[in-house]
């Protein structure tokens, strides 16, 4: 990894989200002159700034909400690097209210792309997630559409200095809306534990290994690409057996639109895709080993896998 962050000064939307609380100090170990945490919470930029109280001096919390342009303009002045990580993510909240999804995902991603340009941000690096390919949700729509606005910012930039690149990986370990808490809950109150699907796979990603990437790709990138870390993946009933061994299973059946199996590369992008050793690029101008045609990067067809034994490790730390 490259000594880019040291000295610079780095925004993080949604920074006091799952994500932002694991990524702000790795950004300052990484050598961050300043962090700035934008988030709407006032409450949860109290708890942050409480647990990172030693790094006060190198910290800056800001209200605002990435729906207004004016406030990101204001946030972005003098910032050298953002990572956009605000958004709204519950996917069954996104079929009820897809509007403000559009608002947050799509409408706060173009504000934060148009602030970056008017700043003349040097690197703007988007989060963002499995649900984007070949998308079956409103949350994976709205995603898909921000990826795009952050991939097609290029031609805007005219003689400034920013470049936009996207990081994209599935579920994550120990986040906000993992099923490992409830499963916890169920099999505290006796069972059964509801499982949607016994075949269902997954990528797995942990909080710390998920903003180690984000760092790395934030000091790599060139602009124009997606990034995709190479991940474990792991079976649902795997997983079950390791948080709750022995407690009954209620199989609840998949839900609507759900995917049995994330994609994080689809056949789509396989002329596109480069293999950069720990990870997956999709560009067309990355220089690397071209992937075969036809390549797919699934769940369900990975080459790397936990098994029980691994996921109990994972899930009791």
């Amino acid at each position: 990894m490259s000594d880019y962050l040291r000295g610079k000064r780095v925004l993080v939307t949604g920074g006091t989200g799952s994500l932002g609380r694991a990524l702000v100090p790795k950004l300052l170990e990484a050598g961050a002159h300043t962090v700035r945490i934008l988030s709407r919470g006032e409450h949860a930029q109290a708890d942050m700034r409480a647990a990172l109280a030693e790094h006060a001096d190198r910290l800056r919390f800001l209200l605002g909400d990435v729906r207004d342009l004016r406030r990101l303009t204001q946030a972005f002045h003098e910032v050298d690097a953002v990572v956009h990580a605000a958004a709204l993510k519950r996917v069954e909240a996104a079929e009820y209210d897809p509007d403000e999804f559009r608002l947050t995902n799509v409408d706060g991603t173009a504000n934060a792309v148009h602030a970056a340009i008017a700043a003349n941000v040097e690197r703007f690096l988007f989060v963002s997630t499995d649900k984007s390919v070949q998308p079956l949700v409103t949350y994976g729509l709205t995603k898909a559409l921000a990826e795009t606005i952050v991939l097609t910012a290029a031609p805007y930039v005219g003689a400034r200095r920013s470049r936009f690149a996207v990081v994209r990986y599935g579920n994550v370990g120990g986040s906000a809306g993992s099923v490992i808490p409830l499963w916890r809950r169920q099999a505290a109150a006796g069972g059964p534990i509801t499982v949607t699907d016994p075949s269902m796979t997954r990528f797995h990603v942990s909080l710390p290994d998920a903003a180690d990437f984000v760092v790395r790709s934030l000091c790599d990138m060139r602009g124009g690409e997606v990034m995709v870390p190479k991940l474990p993946s792991l079976r649902v009933s795997d997983l079950a057996e390791a948080v709750a061994p022995g407690v009954e299973r209620k199989i609840i059946g998949v839900r609507e639109r759900e995917k049995l199996h994330e994609v994080l590369i689809s056949e789509d992008d396989a002329s596109r895709t480069w293999d950069d050793g720990n990870r997956y690029v999709v560009s067309a101008s990355f220089a690397g080993f071209r992937v075969q045609p036809g390549f797919r990067y699934a769940s369900n067809t990975n080459t790397e896998w936990l098994d029980v034994s691994a996921l109990r490790e994972i899930v009791h730390q």
